[in-house]
């Protein structure tokens, strides 16, 4: 094991680190045209660099998606939409009680995407196919709940595991490569959605509380991702 993953870790977390602190510690009503400027900018950006980077270090051959990798892609991204619905497996107003209500949102969100993204992962661990795997869930998630202000989240998101996954090539599936790659989803994705509640509803939070939420959130996906990369990853020997 190298100091290539966590390099990687780090170049594709600290990008939506700044973009939350700058979100976080600049707010207020007079300025949020201008954090709305900077959030949709911002993920733009993220999009085309991550998308580039992921797909320079890969040959053409590597860059092959199989029909099942689509597939499988579109049935588990298709599932990972279902997440709407969790919450509802607990009380509402464990969702509401402060300390409470983020243990709620890790266990019945969070932590089966993680599972779920994990099975995906070590079933398709191509270039790319995190970045369609989010657009997919996007698209399912606007069809139920169409907000059209939150359709660049969903390929940011993704793009940054994509990138992750492709700058720590050949230190794949050991272990410290999956907990990374589950604590890059968890906090990022914890991130991505308080920078959006911010900007969009005006959920503002102190910085420390939402960075160590989104830690925390992170350590959680960290320890659930692995269980879903191992079912994913015997699938794929069967289906070879």
């Amino acid at each position: 094991m190298t100091m290539k993953s966590y390099m990687a870790f780090i170049v594709a977390f600290v990008p939506c680190l700044l973009l939350l602190i700058v979100v976080t510690q600049l707010y207020s009503p007079e300025n949020l045209p201008i954090l709305l400027l900077v959030n949709m900018m911002s993920c733009s950006l993220l999009i085309a660099l991550s998308l580039v980077c992921s797909t320079a270090g890969f040959s053409f051959r590597e860059l092959d998606i199989s029909t099942i990798d689509y597939t499988v892609t579109a049935l588990l991204a298709a599932l990972f939409s279902t997440e709407l619905f969790w919450g509802m497996i607990l009380p509402s107003p464990l969702f509401i009680i402060p300390g409470i209500s983020f243990l709620a949102v890790s266990l019945t969100s969070y932590l089966p995407k993680a599972i779920i993204y994990g099975a995906f992962i070590g079933f398709s661990p191509k270039p790319l196919l995190s970045t369609l795997f989010f657009i997919i869930w996007g698209l399912a998630s606007e069809a139920l709940f169409f907000n059209p202000a939150w359709l660049l989240y969903y390929p940011t998101w993704g793009a940054l595991l994509d990138l992750y996954i492709s700058l720590s090539q050949g230190e794949e599936h050991n272990k410290t490569w999956l907990f990374l790659l589950g604590l890059l989803f968890g906090s990022i994705g914890w991130a991505l959605t308080k920078v959006y509640m911010v900007v969009f509803w005006g959920n503002w939070h102190p910085l420390p509380l939402s960075l160590g939420a989104s830690l925390l959130n992170g350590i959680l996906t960290g320890l659930g991702l692995p269980l879903g990369w191992k079912i994913g990853f015997k699938a794929r020997r069967m289906s070879i």
